[in-house]
C-alpha cells in the first residue's frame, strides 16, 4: 500500500469512526428503566423476576425475547428478525421504532398489528472496532392506554484481530497548555508478531509514542498518548490506530477530557419563565474568568444562524475584575421555535466564543413553543 493511499485509509476509518462516537453513543432514548441482564441480582429484588416487565407495560409479546447476534468479526453485518404479537382484540400501532447505535437499524413489515396478528422486526448490524462486548436497544411507543414504552436488548461480540485496551482512553480533568500523558496497550488477538506503523488522532491536541516492551514476543506494544490542549471544555477524538495487519489492521482508539475553560457560568443552563403572551423572563448569570486577568464582555447574541437569531438586549454588572452578572431578555415575544438554544458571548478571553446553554419554561397558559 502506497503511503497517500495508507493516509486516504486513516482518514476514512477515523470518519467512520467519530461518526460512530457522536452520533451512535449520544442516542440516548427516552428515559425508561433498564431491564437487568444479571437474573440472579434481579431476583434478590423485592418484585418476583415472573411480574416483572421485560419489555415495557404494554400487551405486544416478543418472539424471541431478546436478539443476540454472538460473535462478529469487525467490520461484517448481520441480520435478524423478530415478531411482535399483538394479543388483545384492539387494533395496536407502534410509532418512534429506532435503535440505541447507529450500527444497527430495525424496521418494521408493518406498524399496525391487528388482534391476533403479528408484525416482524427486521434488524442488520454492523460489528464496528472498539467495541468488544456491548449492548445496545431498541425502542418504541404504542397507541395502548398510557402510551407505553417499549424496549428489546441486542447483544454482540465483536471479534477483533488487534486489541487496544483501555478503549476509550479518557484523560479526565485536564488544564490548558499542560502536557497530560496516559498509557495503553495494543497486541494481536492470536499472540502472534505485528508490526505498529502509526497511530494518528483527527486533532493535534494528541500525539503518541510506542515501543515494544524489552524481551517480548512482538504481540504486544506500549504506547504513550499526551494530551496538550488548546481550547478549554470537552473534548473528544478518535485516533486509528494502523498496523501491519491486511484484515481488520486498523482499529480506533476513542479518547476525551474536560478541559478547564478559561470562563466558567454560574448556573451552568439559563432557564426562564414565558407567560401567555410568549414573553420570556430576564435570563441572570455569573461569569467569571478562571485564569488571571480582567474580564471583558464584548456582546452576546442568540447563537441561531440568521435569519432564526432572536434579538435581544443584555445588560454587564461588574462583580469584579474577573466576574461579572449578566441580565438577558429577549426583545420581543418568543417565537414557536424549539424552546431552547444557547446564547453566545464574547469576551477578551476565549480564543472562540462562550455558549451558555438556555431553556424557556411556558407557563400552563402559554401557547406551546414548537420546533420549526
Amino acid at each position: 500500500m502506497t503511503v497517500g493511499a495508507r493516509w486516504i485509509s486513516i482518514a476514512i476509518v477515523l470518519g467512520l469512526c467519530t461518526s460512530y462516537f457522536i452520533w451512535g453513543r449520544n442516542r440516548v432514548p427516552p428515559a425508561a428503566p433498564a431491564t437487568p441482564r444479571d437474573f440472579t441480582a434481579q431476583a434478590q429484588t423485592s418484585t418476583p423476576e415472573s411480574e416483572i416487565p421485560k419489555h415495557g407495560a404494554g400487551a405486544l409479546k416478543f418472539n424471541p425475547d431478546e436478539i443476540d447476534f454472538g460473535v462478529v468479526p469487525v467490520n461484517e453485518s448481520r441480520t435478524a428478525t423478530q415478531q411482535l404479537t399483538n394479543p388483545t382484540d384492539k387494533t395496536i400501532t407502534i410509532r418512534g421504532l429506532s435503535g440505541s447505535c447507529g450500527c444497527m437499524t430495525v424496521d418494521a413489515t408493518s406498524l399496525e398489528i391487528p388482534p391476533g396478528k403479528s408484525t416482524t422486526l427486521n434488524y442488520r448490524i454492523k460489528a464496528l472496532a472498539g467495541k468488544k462486548t456491548h449492548e445496545l436497544s431498541t425502542y418504541f411507543r404504542s397507541n395502548e392506554a398510557g402510551d407505553p414504552y417499549y424496549t428489546n436488548k441486542v447483544y454482540i461480540s465483536v471479534k477483533e484481530e488487534i486489541l487496544v485496551d483501555p478503549n476509550p482512553l479518557n484523560f479526565g480533568h485536564a488544564n490548558k497548555h499542560e502536557p497530560k500523558v496516559l498509557e495503553f496497550t495494543v497486541r494481536s488477538e492470536d499472540g502472534k508478531p505485528f508490526e505498529l506503523k502509526t497511530v494518528a488522532a483527527s486533532k493535534h491536541d494528541f500525539t503518541f509514542k510506542w515501543e515494544r516492551p524489552p524481551g517480548g514476543d512482538g504481540s504486544v506494544y506500549n504506547v504513550k498518548a499526551t494530551l496538550v490542549a488548546e481550547k478549554g471544555g470537552m473534548l473528544n477524538d478518535t485516533a486509528a490506530v494502523v498496523t501491519d495487519r491486511q484484515r481488520a489492521g486498523t482499529m480506533p482508539l476513542y479518547m476525551s477530557a474536560q478541559v478547564k475553560p478559561d470562563l466558567t457560568c454560574e448556573p451552568m443552563i439559563l432557564v426562564a419563565q414565558m407567560n401567555s403572551a410568549r414573553i420570556v423572563d430576564t435570563y441572570t448569570a455569573v461569569l467569571t474568568r478562571t485564569t488571571p486577568g480582567e474580564l471583558k464582555v464584548l456582546d452576546i447574541v442568540d447563537s441561531n444562524p440568521a435569519p432564526n437569531n432572536l434579538p435581544l438586549d443584555f445588560v454587564v454588572d461588574r462583580l469584579s475584575e474577573s466576574s461579572c452578572r449578566l441580565s438577558i431578555k429577549f426583545k420581543g415575544p418568543y417565537p414557536k421555535r424549539a424552546p431552547f438554544g444557547h446564547f453566545r458571548v464574547k469576551t477578551n478571553v476565549e480564543e472562540q466564543d462562550f455558549d451558555i446553554p438556555f431553556r424557556v419554561n411556558s407557563s400552563p397558559d402559554a401557547p406551546a413553543a414548537t420546533k420549526p
